[in-house]
């Protein structure tokens, strides 16, 4: 299933397309990918392949078409899914991007199947973390094959960046590490002001 908004129909031929491929879910990392067009000199030259198990949030579909962004949604069972990501593949090679950009370690097959069908497509891989991820020897080989594959590696903190330099997962690599602070879109994030009750509990939540 697609969708492509009147204003960016007219971007087909465009050339010099950014498309990023990030998981359509609840994840903070998703919507700072979005953000990336928002705060961009020309958003319509963003394209987006969204994949996910529940369909695609209908936040990030209007927010999209505001933009004139193309997008793609790749819809994914649950587990290991290869046909999803030989899909997303396929939509990102049919955006006739410049550069893909890979949103997060789980993007790794997806990196696998673009390597394989157009080997000089530079890609970026963005490791969004968490630190936690670098815990696990399993977590680290799939985060040190991601940026293997990848024409350059981001990251979204200094902290994650140290982590990956201190684990040598860019040793076999041997490919550059940029960071890139993770931005916010303060509009999005903030809750309009709401009375509270004398004495009422105070809830925290994250």
């Amino acid at each position: 299933m697609s969708a492509d908004s009147p204003s960016s129909s007219s971007a087909r031929g465009e050339a010099g397309r950014i498309v990023h491929l990030c998981y359509a879910g609840t994840s903070g990392s998703s919507r700072v990918a979005l953000d990336i067009a928002a705060g961009s000199a020309c958003p319509a030259r963003h394209a987006y392949v969204l994949y996910g198990v529940d369909g695609l949030r209908a936040d990030y579909a209007r927010d999209l078409d505001a933009l004139g962004c193309r997008w793609v949604f790749v819809p994914k069972r649950r587990g290991l899914d290869v046909r999803c990501w030989r899909a997303a593949a396929r939509e990102i090679l049919r955006l006739s991007p410049a550069v893909a950009v890979l949103h997060g370690s789980r993007s790794l097959p997806a990196a696998l199947c673009l390597r394989a069908a157009a080997w000089r497509l530079p890609i970026v891989a963005v490791q969004h973390g968490p630190l936690r991820e670098f815990e696990r020897r399993i977590a680290r080989a799939v985060c040190a094959a991601f940026s293997a594959l990848a024409t350059h590696t981001v990251t979204v903190s200094r902290e994650l960046a140290d982590a990956i330099r201190q684990r040598g997962l860019l040793r076999l690599a041997c490919r550059p590490l940029t960071v890139i602070r993770n931005g916010a879109d303060g509009k999005f994030w903030s809750l309009p002001p709401r009375g509270r009750e004398s004495g009422a509990p105070l809830r925290v939540g994250m």
